[in-house]
């Protein structure tokens, strides 16, 4: 039992993060299309101090989700998790490190807030299943090395 679980629970936080990172991307959004982003600019606000603002809210969230998660292990007793927790919490906040600024670039592709929240699951799996699947297929062991560095989601696929 606690191997099917060692190797579904890897999935179940793949799906997990991307269903829930449309939730980083309704911010910026609601802000783009209310046109609120320009009142904030004339206000005096520099642009990279509202998007490290957001980028600092929307970590706080996903440090939260994380939380969740290493709760469910340490109660669970999962072995391939417990024995090396600390190196899946790392793992966990590095992973939040790149999940958010990826999804705000990803605000440029979508018009209003509630077509991302809706799409950019979607757009995150194929992005964490089939990319790895056909760099491999095509590129064997080079494309397994190019999907390490370039796609933060092959950590967890």
């Amino acid at each position: 039992m606690g191997a099917i679980i060692a190797v579904d629970f890897p999935i179940v936080i793949l799906y997990g993060f991307c269903f829930s990172a449309g939730v980083y991307m309704n911010m910026p959004l609601y802000d783009k299309t209310t046109k609120m982003r320009q009142y904030i600019f004339l206000q005096g606000v520099s642009p990279q101090a509202y998007f490290l603002g957001l980028f600092i809210a929307d970590y706080a969230l996903f440090f939260a989700s994380n939380a969740i998660f290493i709760v469910i292990v340490e109660i669970a007793q999962i072995p391939a998790f417990t024995t090396q927790i600390g190196a899946f919490i790392a793992m966990m906040s590095v992973f939040g490190l790149v999940l958010i600024p990826l999804t705000y670039n990803f605000q440029h592709f979508f018009k209003d807030a509630n077509e991302s929240f809706r799409k950019i699951g979607m757009y995150y799996l194929m992005i964490a299943i089939l990319l790895p699947i056909m760099f491999e297929l095509v590129l064997k062991d080079l494309g397994t090395y190019i999907m390490f560095y370039i796609n933060p989601f092959y950590t967890f696929s």
